[in-house]
């Protein structure tokens, strides 16, 4: 399923698992599913999400979250690349903010299934 929600452990525990092993623990104060939130398209969740006693959550839906923030979302996506960017060390992290905030917006996201053929060798691209 894709993540669309974003949950904070109001009272209770969850545990996160991946292949039904617990790879985290979220009490009271703790949040998960935080990539839905600024996930720029429909990602699968990275863990299922378990109660592991009686719990209570807050909720927040990704699309209400995104109305809300409205312009805000494209800024949010523009600094999710500049990280991106600012982690290749030896090409972008000595560039300027300025710089990298161009070249952020410059950039497109694509979206590629397992099994895609991205570029090929040869190829103009």
């Amino acid at each position: 399923d894709p993540g669309d929600a974003f949950f904070i452990c109001k009272r209770g525990r969850v545990l996160l698992l991946q292949s039904n092993q617990e790879i985290a623990r979220c009490e009271e104060g703790d949040a998960f599913g935080e990539r839905s939130l600024h996930s720029t398209h429909d990602e699968p969740r990275a863990a299922t999400a378990k109660a592991d006693e009686d719990t209570v959550l807050y909720y927040l839906e990704k699309k209400l979250f995104l109305q809300l923030l409205g312009p805000g979302v494209e800024l949010m996506e523009i600094e999710e690349r500049i990280r991106t960017l600012k982690s290749i060390d030896r090409l972008f992290s000595s560039l300027a903010e300025k710089h990298l905030d161009s070249i952020a917006r410059a950039m497109t996201e694509i979206y590629c299934n397992q099994g895609d053929i991205i570029c090929r060798k040869g190829e103009a691209g």
